[in-house]
């Protein structure tokens, strides 16, 4: 079963920033790290030990280099990286920002769930001046965009991923 995609809420998800590094051929979106803080003491655990002391083995899904992640334990989304040269990214003047509602982003899977899916295909990336990089995966007409990060904007049409909007890639 094809792995499907759904937001939920009106909050954005724990935030981030994405960068390009060209001498290694490098585009990455990276997840600040969330903590919680023990009622018992002042230390800083990360926000999987209130669960257990052991994290769930994250879950990838590819579209041939390019990976989402996915936690464990929720589905949320943490990150995305991919191997690419950005001479093969289309320039166009201007990325225009679809009218967005807020959420968070989650991956849903089959009952016997695998923790990584490939969808078998490169997605193809267009960047702005503004530096905004859009991420395209399949025809965006009729998708319903999210807000998922204050930077951050996904398209989703018929539980699939259409697009990721990176506002602001630090290149």
């Amino acid at each position: 079963m094809t792995p499907e995609f759904v937001v939920i809420g009106n909050n954005y998800g724990r935030s981030g920033y994405c960068v390009y590094l060209e001498d290694e051929y490098s585009l990455s979106y990276e997840y600040e790290e969330a903590a919680i803080v023990s009622k018992d003491s002042s230390s800083v655990k990360p926000w999987w030990a209130a669960i257990d002391d052991k994290k769930p083995e994250d879950i990838i899904i590819s579209f041939n280099s390019f990976t989402l992640v996915f936690d464990g334990a929720s589905g949320e989304f943490l990150s995305f990286d991919t191997y690419t040269s950005r001479t093969s990214w289309m320039e166009i003047p201007i990325i225009h920002q679809p009218k967005c509602q807020k959420g968070v982003l989650y991956v849903i899977m089959e009952q016997e769930r695998i923790d990584r899916y490939d969808f078998g295909y490169e997605p193809t990336f267009e960047y702005d001046q503004k530096g905004d990089l859009k991420i395209i995966f399949s025809d965006q007409e009729g998708a319903t965009f999210y807000k998922i990060k204050d930077n951050l904007i996904v398209g989703i049409k018929a539980h699939q991923l259409t697009a990721l909007i990176a506002e602001g890639v630090l290149l």
